[in-house]
C-alpha cells in the first residue's frame, strides 16, 4: 500500500526526478534497515528524547488498545503531549502492522516524495528544471535529509505537509488550475499541522491570504483583492489568540534552554528589542538544523552526534540561501513568507535546531535559484564554504576553552 502511493505520487514526472525520488527512497530504507539491525550493536536506534517517547507510547498503545482508534488507550499513554497528532500516527501504524517502526517507513515515504514535492515547487518558482533538479538532489542527497527520515520525529511530516501547501499557493499565484483533491489533501495536511505544531497552520493561512491577493491585484481584479484583504483580515482577527498563545508558550517553555543553547551574545535573543541581531542568527540557523558539536558529547546520543558532524555538507546551501537575500527574487512573495516564518520560529526557539528542521527545503530551493543566477561564482562559493567551515571550528574551540 504505502509503495503503490510512493509510484502513483512518482509517475507525474520527468524520468530524471523519478530516478531521483526512488534513489533518495532506497537510500533511506537501506539506512533504517541498517539502523535497526547492525548498527544497534553499536547504540540505539534514536537521537532525541522525543523520538524515544513517540515509539514507547506506540509500544504501549500497540499492545493495550481493544481497536484501531482507542481513544481510551491512548489518553492514557500520551497525555503528557499537548499536540496530538504525531502520536495518534505512532500509535495507529504501530497497531496495524504490529511494530513500533512503522512510523519509521512513514517518514522515509513523505521523505521521497518531499524529494518531488521540492522539485514542483522550485520548478513552479523558477520554470527551470535545471534548478528544480538540483534542489530536488540537494533534498534527496545531503546527510541531514536523509538521516533524520530514519527517526520517528514529527518534523518529517511537517517538511511534506508545508512543501504541498507552499506548492498550491505558488500554482494558484500562477494561475494555474487546482485539483480539488490537491485541496482537500491540502487542507487536511494544514489540520495535521495544526494539532502537530503550533502557529504554524495559521501563518500558512495568512500566507495564502497574500498569495491571493497578489493574483488578482495583477489581474486587475479589485473586487477581488477587496474580498482577499477582508479574508486576510478575518484569519489574523479569529486567530489571533491562537498565534500569541502559540508563541507565549514557546517562550515560556524554551526561553532559558534557548539561551542556554543559543550561542554567542552576537545571535542570542532575549527580547524583541534585540531584532536587530536577526540577520546574524538567521545566518547561524541555517547553517545548524543540527547543532554542530566538534568535540564528541557522550552524554548525547551517538546518532546525534553522527548528524552533528554530517551537518556540515549544508554549508554551501546555507551560503547560497544567504546571499540570495541580496539577489532579484524570483518569487518575492515565497521568498518573504518562507523568510517570516523561519525568522519567526528563530526568535522563539533558537538554539532548538530540529524545531526549524523542516524548513530546510527552503534554503535548497533558494541555494539553487542562487546559483542559477550566477552559475560563474561556484569557485567563490566553495572558497567561503572552506573559511566558513574554519570560522566555525574556531568557534566552537573557543566556546569549549
Amino acid at each position: 500500500m504505502n509503495e503503490s502511493i510512493l509510484r502513483s505520487a512518482i509517475t507525474n514526472r520527468p524520468n530524471t526526478v523519478k530516478k531521483i525520488m526512488w534513489g533518495g527512497f532506497f537510500l533511506r530504507l537501506l539506512l533504517l534497515v541498517f539502523m535497526l539491525t547492525f548498527a544497534t550493536d553499536w547504540t540505539e536506534p534514536y537521537f532525541i528524547s522525543d523520538d524515544i517517547n513517540y515509539e514507547r507510547i506506540a509500544k504501549i498503545y500497540m499492545n493495550n488498545a481493544g481497536r484501531i482508534i482507542d481513544v481510551t488507550a491512548f489518553d492514557r499513554v500520551a497525555s503528557g503531549f499537548l499536540q496530538p497528532f504525531w502520536p495518534w500516527v505512532m500509535c495507529i501504524s504501530a497497531y496495524i502492522f504490529k511494530n513500533i517502526y512503522a512510523g519509521r517507513l512513514i517518514n522515509i515515504i513523505l521523505s521521497a516524495l518531499c524529494i518531488g514535492k521540492a522539485y514542483d515547487l522550485t520548478y513552479n518558482i523558477s520554470d527551470n528544471e535545471k534548478t528544480a533538479k538540483s534542489a530536488a538532489k540537494l533534498f534527496a542527497f545531503l546527510p541531514v535529509t536523509v538521516l533524520t527520515c530514519c527517526f520517528p520525529i514529527k518534523d518529517i511530516f511537517l517538511t511534506y505537509a508545508v512543501l504541498y501547501a507552499f506548492n498550491i499557493f505558488v500554482e494558484f499565484q500562477n494561475g494555474k488550475k487546482i485539483k480539488s483533491s490537491h485541496i482537500i489533501i491540502c487542507t487536511l495536511l494544514l489540520m495535521g499541522i495544526y494539532f502537530a505544531r503550533g502557529a504554524v497552520t495559521e501563518l500558512m493561512l495568512l500566507f495564502f491570504a497574500i498569495f491571493f491577493i497578489k493574483r488578482f491585484i495583477k489581474k486587475q481584479n479589485y473586487f477581488a483583492f477587496f474580498l482577499g484583504s477582508i479574508v486576510c483580515l478575518a484569519v489574523i482577527l479569529v486567530f489571533k489568540n491562537n498565534i500569541i498563545e502559540a508563541f507565549n508558550t514557546k517562550i515560556d517553555d524554551y526561553s532559558e534552554y534557548s539561551l542556554l543553547e543559543g550561542g554567542t551574545s552576537v545571535i542570542r535573543m532575549s527580547s524583541i528589542t534585540q531584532l536587530y541581531k536577526m540577520p546574524f542568527a538567521y545566518f547561524f540557523a541555517t547553517l545548524q538544523p543540527m547543532k554542530l558539536n566538534l568535540h564528541f558529547d557522550k552524554s548525547s546520543s551517538w546518532w546525534l552526534n553522527i548528524i552533528s558532524y554530517l551537518n556540515i555538507s549544508i554549508y554551501p546551501v546555507a551560503i547560497g540561501n544567504f546571499l540570495y537575500i541580496f539577489c532579484k527574487k524570483k518569487n518575492l512573495f515565497f521568498w518573504l513568507s518562507s523568510l517570516i516564518m523561519y525568522c519567526a520560529i528563530i526568535y522563539l526557539v533558537l538554539g532548538i535546531f530540529r524545531h526549524y528542521l523542516f524548513l530546510i527545503p527552503v534554503e535548497m530551493i533558494n541555494y539553487a535559484l542562487y546559483r542559477e543566477q550566477h552559475e560563474e561564482c561556484r569557485f567563490t562559493i566553495a572558497t567561503a564554504t572552506g573559511g566558513l567551515f574554519i570560522l566555525v571550528v574556531l568557534m566552537n574551540v573557543f566556546l569549549v576553552f
